[in-house]
């Protein structure tokens, strides 16, 4: 089961995106990861799975910061 836990922030006053790649140590992307967008207080906002190179995206987010976490069984 691989978990990870990172810290985002959407600098704009508008809306942003948050999007990355979700790896393993050898730096190989992990397709179907469930990716957990939350923020700071811990209100889960949105969840996404990665695709086949373990890349992953969060559209039009407000400005703040986040809590992404990603995990596979």
């Amino acid at each position: 089961m691989l978990i990870t836990d990172d810290r985002a922030y959407v600098p704009t006053e508008r809306v942003g995106a948050i999007s990355g790649t979700v790896i393993t140590a050898k730096e190989a992307g992990i397709a179907d990861a469930t990716v957990t967008l939350t923020t700071w207080a811990r209100d889960e906002l949105a969840v996404t799975k990665t695709d086949n190179h373990g890349n992953y995206a969060f559209n039009e987010v407000s400005q703040g910061y986040y809590i992404l976490t990603a995990s596979k069984p």
